[in-house]
């Protein structure tokens, strides 16, 4: 893993694509909206313990809006090395209760979804 800790960048990630696609009914293969390599991405959410976002990836990865409920965290690792890592808002993508302990790999990160009240996406396991 990279030591040291990780500057908090998401590399394009394609979210209003991904939510395009949930409101014409699609699956979302998570790697379909990342235009960078990945083979693990673990989600973290809001008020998750620091402990175990270093213990599973390996290093210190910011997370400013931790102890806030509106935003996830995603990492994306490539090989054992951060590939990118970022804060998603709820309000456009909610990741909320999808963490799984040792992330998804990218070919199991496949998820649907609906349409809240509010035109925000709330992601769920097939």
């Amino acid at each position: 893993m990279l030591a040291g800790c990780v500057r908090l960048d998401n590399h394009g990630f394609l979210d209003s694509r991904l939510v395009d696609d949930i409101k014409s009914g699609k699956m979302v293969e998570i790697a379909k909206y990342t235009p960078f390599a990945w083979d693990r991405l673990y989600i973290y959410e809001p008020r998750s313990l620091r402990e175990t976002i270093k213990q599973e990836t390996g290093v210190s990865v910011p997370y400013p809006h931790l102890d806030g409920g509106g935003y996830c965290l995603l990492v994306f690792t490539q090989q054992g090395t951060i590939a990118a890592a970022f804060e998603e808002p709820r309000g456009v993508v909610d990741f909320m209760n999808l963490y799984q302990h040792g992330g998804y790999a990218a070919a199991s990160a496949v998820f649907t979804g609906s349409i809240m009240p509010d035109g925000s996406v709330l992601l769920r396991r097939n």
